[in-house]
């Protein structure tokens, strides 16, 4: 990430994924199978949001450059226990 102008961005900004940053509606109008409209569809289908997390004490790489594990399981069609 260090050598990719984006990735340097996102490690010293650390954005956070909330409902306020994402633009669900947004998300919905994508065609079926990107990974927008599938991160949402996701989201709808287990009824959880962005902002639905418990505060984490600790990050890993996968939550610094994408922001949560719903990325994960999104694309992956893992339901959240």
């Amino acid at each position: 990430m260090l050598q990719d102008p984006e990735g340097r961005r996102i490690l010293r900004e650390r954005p956070k994924i909330t409902s306020e940053t994402m633009q669900l509606d947004k998300l919905r109008q994508l065609p079926d199978g990107t990974f927008g409209r599938e991160y949402v569809r996701f989201l709808d289908d287990q009824q959880v949001s962005p902002d639905t997390r418990e505060p984490v004490g600790h990050l890993i790489l996968l939550s610094k450059h994408l922001g949560n594990d719903e990325n994960t399981h999104a694309p992956n069609c893992l339901a959240i226990i």
